[in-house]
């Protein structure tokens, strides 16, 4: 099942839980020219036998890094009872990116919730893509959104998609930062296609194979 993030960056600040069990890792990822940078929060856990993933461990303020993740959802309910869906990223493995490369990959398989929504330009399509885990773990929603080009061409495989196509998309993140109405300065991480394509394997399987991966990440 695909959940992988790729990315690369400098490291803003790591701070470890009291009970030194949880790292949470704010890195910040650099477009160039005149884009805003990308800044991620990504969690790191101690497996059963209280090992961080490996490159956790000594990091530290001003690393740059490239770090592989996945997706969950951290969803809570706030004090006025409103459910609010987030996205955590939890950490797989991190190591020093001596080559200096910029990595800025998403890849994410599920099925489509709706028939992708395109703009009235004809220019923008978005795409809600429903992720899921199996077990009693909740299923993950990203909003994926394609441009045409300059040549007026979708990305690859997004043309003829409909609801509850299964596909794996892979992406990239990028800022998409805005001020409301109320004059304040709204912050947003975009996934942004480079190309879709039908997944062969039936989401049961791939569950399966994701639950197992995942009881070998925690030392089960």
């Amino acid at each position: 099942m695909a959940n992988n993030v790729k990315i690369s960056g400098r490291i803003a600040s790591v701070t470890v839980n009291e009970k030194n069990n949880r790292t949470t890792i704010r890195l910040v990822h650099n477009f160039g020219g005149d884009v805003d940078a990308l800044g991620l929060d990504l969690v790191a856990f101690k497996n059963k036998k209280g090992a961080w993933p490996a490159g956790v461990e000594g990091l530290k303020k001003g690393d740059n890094i490239i770090v592989n993740a996945f997706q969950r959802p951290n969803n809570f309910t706030n004090e006025s009872g409103e459910v609010k869906y987030r996205t955590q990223l939890l950490v797989k493995n991190i190591a020093l990116n001596e080559k200096n490369e910029s990595v800025n990959d998403v890849e994410l398989s599920g099925h489509l919730a709706a028939d992708p929504a395109v703009n009235e330009a004809g220019s923008r399509t978005t795409i809600r893509l429903i992720h899921n885990f199996g077990g009693d773990l909740a299923p993950l929603g990203v909003t994926v959104t394609a441009f045409k080009d300059k040549k007026g061409t979708w990305p690859a495989g997004v043309e003829g998609l409909k609801k509850g196509d299964n596909v794996i998309v892979k992406a990239f993140q990028r800022t998409n930062n805005y001020t409301n109405a109320e004059g304040e300065k709204i912050y947003r991480v975009q996934v942004l296609a480079k190309g879709v394509e039908m997944n062969s394997k039936p989401e049961a399987e791939e569950a399966e194979e994701q639950k197992e991966e995942k009881a070998a990440e925690k030392g089960e």
